[in-house]
């Protein structure tokens, strides 16, 4: 007679199969997800510098705006700096807590130029020390 299914060998090879590739592809994916979160807060860090300087030339709220970057979080702000800021105005964009900001972290723009109060670069960095640079410039021109 004739009985269909796996046998107990078939069985333990393909459980150890599928061991041997979620192994060997974890890491990789890991990586993967660690640089798109690093690709993510440049990008968020960028719009929120666009942001606050459209809404510095706009004269929006008859005030400068700016954005200050820490750990976990991008904040775009109303007022002349982070510390004196109107918290009403906040807006604030969630990045990853893993990632941390070195160097330029604070930019403030002025009102109806939309030219930042000084030029600096920004040094994004995620728990891998692998790192994403942005840089703006004294006209408001961001680049990486």
């Amino acid at each position: 007679m004739y009985r269909a299914g796996f046998t107990f060998i078939e069985l333990l090879l393909s459980i150890a199969l599928i061991t041997i590739i979620v192994s060997v592809s974890a890491p990789v994916v890991v990586a993967f997800q660690h640089q798109s979160n690093l690709n993510s807060a440049k990008v968020v860090v960028q719009e929120a510098w666009r942001r606050a300087q459209s809404m510095s030339q706009s004269g929006e709220g008859d005030s400068a705006w700016g954005v200050n970057v820490a750990s976990g979080a991008v904040t775009v702000f109303k007022g002349a700096s982070f510390v004196l800021r109107d918290v009403l105005y906040d807006e604030v964009y969630d990045i990853t807590s893993s990632i941390n900001a070195s160097g330029f972290v604070e930019v403030v723009f002025s009102k109806l130029t939309g030219f930042p109060q000084s030029s600096g670069t920004l040094i994004l960095t995620d728990i891998n020390n692998d790192t994403q640079t942005i840089s703006i410039n004294a006209k408001g021109m961001a680049s990486y």
